[in-house]
């Protein structure tokens, strides 16, 4: 869906945006919703009335644990007492998916009757909220690939996919669906910005200062919009950094395609600077 540029935002402009986006976004919304319906309705009744019970095994119990911990003290759990006792241990567990329960959690306690009560509604939602949601990037990243068509039906297909409905069912209560969603976010934004960037020889001397000099500005100054959704990709690899210890199999597969994406422009006789830029940009931002 095309975006309305900066001074374009009037009645007219916006009803004409409407027209032309409004038939996506509502197939969109309604895609989200029946994923977040077969993600949450057979599960939410049983888990509610047990005191939101969870069904995801080991992990699920002990990310409540640490929710617990979160929003008890406001502070996160480095050392666990209970891991390898009586000596503890560190817990292993990076801190943004249960952060992401336990702020949202303790903010809204009051329409709640305690924070235990508060705490387990948003844990048990946050698997089926995050696998819906994740229909959002599979949508653009189809959309930006092969066109709008392949986009909203792949977003359709993933919605009521067995394999992700499994791991994303709302009593399932671990980060497995918010790690999908986080590198789908990545795998789109790094493929719109090498998408909307131009592949060109920007710098036409690499032994000459001045050549190099010319070359990087004259990339910045016209490459913004694909550093910006570089950078937009950093921020979902950091995010992802945060929630999941195997962050690495998607770095893997990030200089994978780099290295592969080299030997063609080579082949090609094409520059790689843009593609080395703005993968410098995304994993710099992400690692800092």
């Amino acid at each position: 869906m095309p975006k309305l540029s900066r001074g374009d935002v009037g009645p007219g402009e916006l009803s004409k945006w409407l027209r032309t986006n409004g038939p996506a976004l509502l197939m969109l919304t309604f895609v989200f919703l029946l994923a977040l319906f077969i993600r949450s309705y057979f599960a939410y009744e049983t888990s509610a009335d047990n005191d939101y019970i969870v069904s995801g095994g080991s992990d699920s119990y002990y990310w409540r644990r640490i929710i617990d911990y979160h929003a008890e003290t406001g502070l996160n759990l480095f050392r666990d007492p209970l891991l390898n006792y009586p000596d503890n241990l560190i817990n292993p567990r990076p801190p943004f998916f249960s952060m992401s329960v336990a702020v949202p959690a303790v903010l809204m306690e009051g329409l709640f009757e305690s924070i235990d009560d508060s705490v387990g509604f948003f844990f048990v939602w946050s698997t089926a909220f995050w696998g819906a949601l994740t229909v959002v990037p599979v949508y653009f990243l189809g959309k930006e690939t092969f066109g709008r068509r392949v986009g909203m039906a792949a977003a359709l297909f993933f919605a009521i996919m067995p394999a992700h409905v499994q791991r994303s069912v709302l009593s399932n209560a671990d980060h497995d669906a918010l790690i999908l969603f986080l590198i789908v976010t990545i795998f789109y934004f790094l493929l719109k910005a090498i998408r909307v960037q131009e592949h060109k020889k920007w710098v036409e001397n690499w032994k000459s200062r001045s050549s190099i000099s010319a070359g990087l500005r004259s990339y910045f100054g016209s490459s913004r919009k694909a550093v910006l959704y570089a950078l937009l990709a950093g921020i979902a690899y950091a995010a992802l950094m945060m929630t999941w210890v195997g962050f690495a199999y998607v770095t893997v597969i990030i200089l994978l395609y780099y290295i592969i994406q080299l030997f063609v422009n080579m082949f090609r006789y094409q520059d790689s600077m843009s593609v080395t830029v703005l993968l410098i940009a995304a994993m710099g931002i992400g690692t800092c």
